[in-house]
Order: C-alpha cells, then sequence, then structure tokens
C-alpha cells in the first residue's frame, strides 16, 4: 500500500471515529464536543459535506445558541469562522452566522450574511425573512415617512434660508440622518457672501454610511460642502469645529412626545457647548413689534434693538432652528387604544373568576398612534389644552424643563362629552420660526401626510366622564420626558368595580381582550371530556384553566411570557380554588427540548403560532414541532389547522412608509437612490382597521398550515390566480391568518381569523412593485413558506 492510500485510509477511520463520537455527545447533549467532533470528520472526509449539510448546520446553531445564551460571542464567532473554511458554501451556516451577529448588534455583518445567503438560492426563505428583519432594525421606517413629508421639508428649508441670510451662516446639524437639513443649508450658504462651513453629526452606523453616500454625490455633483461627524454632538470636541462655536444648531429630534428622542438634553449641552451665546434674554420673549401672533423671536424687531455690534455679520449670537414648540393635550375614548393597555372586563367568564384589572406593563412612558388614520374610532372626550410652550432658544428655560421645573404643570381640563377616559393624546405645534409652523394634531390640514403620530398616555383604570366632569391634570418632565398623569378627578361616574390591579405582559392583556378567541376555546373545553395534562402556549391560558376547573385529575403545563403573568395565573387559580400545585410554569424565553419531557404525554397542546405583529412565530413553530413528541395517542394541537389568507391593497400611508419616493428637494438631493437600498419588502405589526387602504381584491386564501403533521424543518409551495375587483394602483398584499378548531365529540368546525376588531394579532403587508390595475384583472401570487416564513413572487 503506497503512503498516500495509507493515509486516505486512515483519515476514513478518523472520520468514521469522529461522527461516532459525535453521535455520542449529542445523546449526552454536550453540544459543544459534538461540533468539534464533526468539523474534524468534515476536515478530513470532504465529502461528507453535502451529506451532513443541513445536520452541520443544526449542530452548529445549537451550540452557538448555548454560546449566545452565556454572552460568548467572541468564542461564537470564532468558531463560525473555522466552520466556514471548512464548509465555504453552506447556506444555513452562513445564515444562522448572520442570525447571531444579529443577536450581539452586529447589524451591518449581519446584513452582509443574509445578503450572501440570499444569493445563494432564490428560494431562501429563512435568509430573505432575516434579510427584512435585518433591513428593518437598521433604518428606522419613520426615516421613510420623515422624507416623504413635503410640508415638513418646505418648512425646515424656509427656516434654515431666512436664518442663513440673516446672518447665522455657521452651521450644525445635529442628528443629519440622511443629511437633508444639512444639504439645505449648505446650498442656502454656497449663495450666500461669507456664508458657512456647514457641520453634521449622526450617531448611528447606518445612517453615517448612508449620509456620507449621499453628500459625496452632492458634492461631486453640485458642490456642496458638508463636514459629516460620527457621534452624538455632547460628545463633539470643538477641535471638530475648527474651535470656533457655530451660530446656527437645526435639528428634527422630536419623536411623538417632543422630547423622547433627548432633545432637552442636547439642546442644552449644545448651547453650553458648541453655539454662539443666545440672543439677550430681554429679546427672547414673545414679540409684539410687528404680531401679536408671532412667538419668539423675530428678528426684524431684534436688529431694531440690538446694539450695532451686535448686528454685523456673521452673527455674534447663537440661534436653533425649530424655535420652539406648543405642547397640547386631549382626552379620548378610545377602544383600539384601550383592549392594547388594560382588561376590559372582571366580570365572571366562561365559569372562570378573573376579579382583576389586568395592566400592561408599559415598557416607554407611551406609547403613539396616528390617530388622523382612524377618526371614527376615537371620541374626543374634551376641548385640547395648551399646556406650554418651550423655547429652545432660551437655554434657561430648557433647564427647567428638563429638570421638571415648570411654571404651572397642574392643568384643569374640563369635560364636554360623556364617554369611557381611555387616554390622552398629546401634540405639538413646532414652530420652525416666527412665521412657519408644523403642527402633529390630528386635526391638521397636513395631518394625512405629517410624519409624526400622536403621544399616547392610556389611562390603566376604568374611568367614565359626562359632560361637567373635570379634572387636575399633571403635565411634567422627568429626565427630559414628557409625562402626563391624573391628579384628581372631580364629577365623574365612579366604577363599579373594586378590584385590584394587577401588572401583566401586553401579550397576556391583548389576548385577554380577545373575546371572539377565548369564546371558542370556552366552547372546545366544554367539548372535551377528559384532559389529564395539557400543555397551553397561550398569554392567558384560558383553555388550561378551564379544564383544571372542570377536572380534579387535569394538569396544566402554562409557558408564559413573562413573570409577571405567572403571578397572574397564580392569582386566578387562587380565586378559582385550583390548587397551584396542579400548574407547572415554564417562561417563554428559557423553553427547551428537555421542558416537554417533564410530561409523559399531553392530551391537548394549545399553540400560539402568531405574534402580536402579526407574522408565524418560527421559534414557538420549533417548540410546536418538539411537542409532536410527547403527544399522547389521541393527543391533539389546538389550533389543528392555519389557513393563509391575503388581500390585495392600495395604501399611500403604506407607501409612504416603505421607500423614498422621488419627489421635490428629495429627489434634487437624489436622496432616493441610496435610502432605498434599504427599503423593506414587507411591514408588519399593521392594524388594518385603523390604516387607510382601498381594497383592490376580494379576501383570497393561499393556502394552509396543517398542525397536526408540523414540521419545523417541512417547505411548502403556495400559488393562486387573484382577480382584481376595483381600479387601483398595488401597494401590497395584506396579510392574516384563521384558525380551524375541530371540536372533539360532535366534529364541527370553529374558525377564528386574526383580522378580526379585537383580534390580539395585528397583521403584515408583502409590498409590491406598484402596478396600475383594472378590474377583473388577473394577478399570480406565488408563494414559499418555511418555518413562519413566507417569500412572495407575483
Amino acid at each position: 500500500m503506497n503512503s498516500s492510500s495509507y493515509l486516505e485510509k486512515k483519515y476514513h477511520e478518523l472520520a468514521v471515529d469522529s461522527i461516532k463520537k459525535f453521535e455520542v455527545y449529542i445523546l449526552e447533549g454536550n453540544i459543544g464536543r459534538a461540533c468539534a467532533h464533526l468539523l474534524v470528520a468534515l476536515k478530513l472526509q470532504p465529502g461528507l459535506k453535502d451529506k451532513l449539510v443541513e445536520v452541520f448546520a443544526a449542530t452548529l446553531r445549537q451550540w452557538g445558541d448555548v454560546l449566545a445564551k452565556q454572552n460568548k460571542f467572541k468564542e461564537l464567532f470564532k468558531g463560525y469562522d473555522l466552520a466556514l473554511q471548512v464548509h465555504p458554501d453552506n447556506r444555513f451556516v452562513i445564515n444562522d452566522f448572520g442570525a447571531f451577529h444579529y443577536r450581539a448588534g452586529n447589524m451591518a455583518k449581519a446584513h452582509l450574511l443574509f445578503k450572501k445567503a440570499c444569493t445563494m438560492s432564490q428560494e431562501n426563505v429563512e435568509s430573505e425573512r432575516n434579510l427584512q428583519m435585518c433591513l428593518s432594525a437598521m433604518v428606522d421606517r419613520w426615516h421613510f415617512r420623515m422624507l416623504n413629508d413635503g410640508h415638513r421639508n418646505e418648512a425646515y428649508r424656509e427656516a434654515i434660508t431666512k436664518r442663513i441670510k440673516q446672518g447665522f451662516t455657521r452651521v450644525l446639524d445635529i442628528g443629519t440622518g440622511s443629511g437633508l437639513l444639512s444639504l439645505i443649508a449648505s446650498e442656502v450658504c454656497a449663495e450666500t457672501s461669507g456664508g458657512g462651513p456647514v457641520y453634521a453629526c449622526e450617531v448611528s452606523n447606518v445612517m453615517i454610511h448612508i449620509a456620507k453616500s449621499i453628500l459625496l454625490k452632492n458634492r461631486s455633483d453640485r458642490g456642496l460642502q458638508v463636514h459629516l461627524l460620527r457621534g452624538h454632538s455632547s460628545h463633539l470636541p470643538l477641535k471638530l469645529l475648527a474651535d470656533k462655536r457655530v451660530s446656527l444648531v437645526v435639528t428634527e429630534i422630536m419623536d411623538a412626545g417632543l422630547f423622547g428622542e433627548g432633545v432637552l438634553g442636547t439642546l442644552i449641552d449644545a448651547w453650553e457647548k458648541l453655539l454662539l451665546p443666545p440672543l439677550p434674554q430681554a429679546l427672547t420673549q414673545h414679540c409684539s413689534g410687528c404680531s401679536d401672533n408671532k412667538l419668539g423671536l423675530c428678528m426684524i424687531c431684534n436688529d431694531e434693538k440690538l446694539e450695532p455690534h451686535q448686528r454685523v455679520t456673521p452673527r455674534v449670537n447663537g440661534m436653533v432652528v425649530p424655535l420652539g414648540a406648543t405642547v397640547w393635550v386631549a382626552a379620548i375614548e378610545c377602544l383600539h387604544i384601550a383592549r392594547k393597555h388594560r382588561s376590559l372586563s372582571t366580570l365572571l367568564r366562561h365559569n372562570l373568576e378573573t376579579p382583576f384589572i389586568f395592566q400592561a406593563k408599559p415598557s416607554e412612558p407611551y406609547d403613539s398612534e396616528n390617530l388622523q388614520s382612524f377618526p371614527n374610532d376615537f371620541k374626543l372626550l374634551c376641548e385640547p389644552i395648551k399646556c406650554f410652550f418651550v423655547n429652545f432658544n432660551d437655554p434657561r428655560q430648557l433647564g427647567n424643563f428638563y429638570g421638571g421645573e415648570f411654571d404651572n404643570d397642574i392643568h384643569k381640563m374640563q369635560f364636554t362629552a360623556e364617554g369611557n377616559l381611555d387616554a390622552f393624546v398629546v401634540w405639538f405645534d413646532l414652530h420652525v420660526d416666527e412665521d412657519v409652523k408644523i403642527s402633529t394634531s390630528p386635526f391638521g390640514e397636513n395631518a394625512s401626510t405629517c410624519c409624526w403620530d400622536q403621544a399616547i398616555f392610556p389611562v390603566k383604570t376604568e374611568l367614565r366622564v359626562v359632560a361637567g366632569s373635570s379634572a387636575d391634570l399633571f403635565v411634567r418632565t422627568q429626565a427630559g420626558i414628557l409625562f402626563v398623569e391624573i391628579s384628581e378627578m372631580y364629577n365623574h361616574i365612579p366604577s363599579n368595580s373594586n378590584s385590584e390591579e394587577v401588572i401583566v405582559s401586553p401579550e397576556f392583556v391583548r389576548f385577554f381582550n380577545n373575546s371572539n378567541l377565548l369564546d371558542l376555546l370556552a366552547i372546545y373545553a366544554q367539548e372535551t371530556a377528559q384532559c389529564n395534562n395539557i400543555l397551553d402556549f397561550s398569554p392567558f391560558p384560558l383553555l388550561g384553566l378551564m379544564l383544571l376547573v372542570a377536572d380534579e385529575n387535569c394538569l396544566l403545563f402554562y409557558v408564559a411570557k413573562s413573570d409577571d403573568d405567572i403571578i397572574a395565573v397564580r392569582r386566578i387559580a387562587e380565586v378559582n380554588g385550583i390548587c397551584n400545585d396542579r400548574i407547572r410554569y415554564i417562561e417563554e424565553c428559557d423553553v427547551t427540548f428537555e421542558d416537554f419531557m417533564m410530561s409523559n404525554s399531553f392530551d391537548i397542546v394549545v399553540s400560539n403560532l402568531v405574534s402580536h405583529d402579526g407574522e408565524l412565530s418560527a421559534t414557538n413553530i420549533t417548540h410546536l414541532s418538539w411537542c409532536k413528541s410527547f403527544l399522547s395517542d389521541e393527543g391533539v394541537i389546538i389550533p389543528q389547522c392555519i389557513r393563509v389568507w391575503g388581500q390585495l391593497i392600495s395604501s399611500e400611508l403604506l407607501t409612504r412608509s416603505a421607500e423614498v419616493l422621488e419627489e421635490g428637494i428629495i429627489e434634487k438631493f437624489q436622496i432616493p437612490k441610496y435610502m432605498n437600498k434599504y427599503k423593506v419588502k414587507h411591514q408588519v405589526d399593521i392594524y388594518s382597521h385603523t390604516m387607510p387602504h382601498t381594497a383592490l381584491s376580494e379576501p383570497f386564501q393561499l393556502g394552509t398550515i396543517s398542525m397536526v403533521d408540523i414540521d419545523c424543518h417541512k417547505k411548502k409551495d403556495l400559488s393562486i390566480n387573484v382577480t382584481t375587483n376595483t381600479e387601483g394602483t398595488t401597494s401590497g398584499l395584506l396579510q392574516w391568518f384563521e384558525f380551524e378548531i375541530e371540536l372533539p365529540e360532535c366534529g364541527s368546525t370553529l374558525l377564528y381569523s386574526t383580522r378580526s376588531i379585537d383580534s390580539h394579532a395585528n397583521q403584515m403587508c408583502v409590498l409590491m412593485e406598484k402596478q396600475d390595475l383594472k378590474p377583473k384583472q388577473q394577478v399570480k401570487v406565488f408563494c414559499k413558506y418555511y418555518l413562519g416564513g413566507f417569500l412572495f413572487r407575483f
């Protein structure tokens, strides 16, 4: 035997031995060692790659999960680098490598890996889904709405032009985003003698990359000069501004609640470190010299009052655009908002006592809604109250606001209509200068295209008011963030409920308020003769709790969203006389395959496959595939089947949130070309009942996904010819799901749609290229399904 044959034989023997050790370590649960031996086998026998392509990726993924939970990303990435040296064209490994970079917050690297995995296969559903998720995370969708807000763009252009021509020529754009405002400033400076320089700073690495491309293009094509700086303005040393303070700061770091993106702290710091001193305090008050209706500073009057040395160009004082903002608040009744934040009923439900008011634990001080998009679904309970005006050109006042020191933080609200007090809504008038205003009011003339939503401060308890009721409203800031709270109520209708308030997850509240689905689950419980073990993934496990009440031998395994939900279910069990020893609690974030081995078998598994944002949850599908191994002989998964539904729609709001349109100054500066590289093919968390849209077809069923034979590695092809029923321009395909619940005794089927008005899950939309459609026109829809993801072609 020659040396070559001998080595080949030895390599083969070592590879076989490594495969055996791999199998042993897999059974022992030692994923790290299993991966190491599999890697050795593939190095020694490259011919095994194709045979073990998915096994290799799956094992590596398991090992990666272990390291990621231990926050050992450096070791994880090193392992994947070694794996790709052995198997560089394994698209499963490349996709998973991207997923771990995504978990670690390395968006740029994740983006490259997902794109590479997608190019390796036209039908790579999981990689395409991950790519879209990554694009959404890299660039917030509000950037697109903001750039498409023509009124806002023109207002800023007018104000910046005015200030630069008044001599405020040394400019800093804070939070530049795409670079639009700095380009406007640069263009005006180029036309103004002595204008410039213009600086722009940005925190987001992705937006820095986009802005750099846009600014370079405008420098080469139009000669516009902007100095782009990486980082937050509070970290900018003056030397980066050539050791000179600027005379003009422009910014738009305002969210729906005005202060939520840190505009107060940012401007306080800018006045202290980066801006020239403000104009004299006496001149920063309400101007009556030329118009009683103008707020803040009027440069015409000021120039007449200033000393000669203060009127020279360039200015020796600084200014901020926008000038300031007026904040408004109103009270509303809105069932859509209420059902997301608190339980709507404490009555006996389906033989189960729930004498609590469940309150969703907030992740932020306020929510946001575009009330203009559903004007018929909320009711104004009072006249709007003007709370305060904040002057961005008065550093002392900014400091007071940041510290919560208001001249008047208690406001008397008089109610003019009867209704449930569900929320307070806040909006603002942004005074870009003395003459130009942008209003985020849902009643404003530009409300339909305004890029800002309104801030929603939900009322977490039951309150009903009538005309003549009143409230003392506490409006304040804490660490620069706006808060609105009730201080005292007068002449309102007292609540009949003395129920205890219990904090739970938002998912728990939404599911609890889904009356239609809970009614169907209750019917199923009443039709169930016997159940020993039930595994319930529902945020509020109604079916499991009802079976515990009906059958003293039944055990419930509850997969909870949070510790708060576990506490809530314990309380419900106590009230209903259920021994808590009959409930096993598992937190969803910690679910493992071993958790399902706690029981010999499950008679019923209640799935929760549709997440609140309208997508099928890949994680929960994986959990469900594990459960198959632990079903009893007669065991069932509820629902037994999910139908996939769609509808062709046209929606200007959807289009403006998805891509930058080539309009006005946006087109002139060639911004769409670079921003639209980050547009996504689908949008999630759409509530179709409040999103303005036109249906271009009847709803159609794309296909079904059976829970009985669900397999997390099973792909499914769906297709249908859709006939339009009206004329319009396509925006996308609205998608939702319908549950089939087959009753155990009579065999009849109950149906529930996630497009129901009280659904705990919203819908999603697959975006389409614009196409003008005529009535009765045929559109072919192709869809590939895999692990909760859908890849569409039209």
